[in-house]
């Protein structure tokens, strides 16, 4: 009987001190954000009306853009993408080839001998 009471007085003790470690930790994080905190400047809300205006004539002039400007300007990113992809497509038949033919070279030469 005495020993259940001594172990459940350490584990009482054990949880005691998991707790306050708890409780130090907390406060020390409690402590960096107050710190933090101090440090944060005020918000500048002068230039808020301003970066607004600035957003609402964007917002126009985007708007305001012609809708068939912006459908030349996709055809035409539309044609130089497609003759990049033909241009590519010839460049690498043409690696093909000359590895076909570099493979040829290799099975020609690999069944000549030297005699020396």
């Amino acid at each position: 009987m005495a020993s259940d009471a001594l172990r459940d007085a350490h584990s009482a003790k054990s949880e005691a001190d998991k707790a306050d470690a708890a409780a130090k930790n907390s406060k020390a994080r409690v402590d960096r954000v107050v710190l933090e905190a101090g440090r944060l400047q005020k918000v500048n809300v002068t230039r808020l009306s301003e970066l607004q205006s600035e957003i609402q004539r964007l917002r126009t002039e985007f708007t305001q853009k012609d809708l068939a400007d912006i459908i030349t300007e996709l055809k035409k990113a539309k044609e130089e993408q497609k003759q990049f992809v033909m241009e590519y497509r010839e460049k690498v038949r043409k690696r093909r080839v000359e590895i076909a033919e570099l493979e040829q070279l290799h099975s020609s030469l690999s069944s000549v001998t030297c005699d020396s």
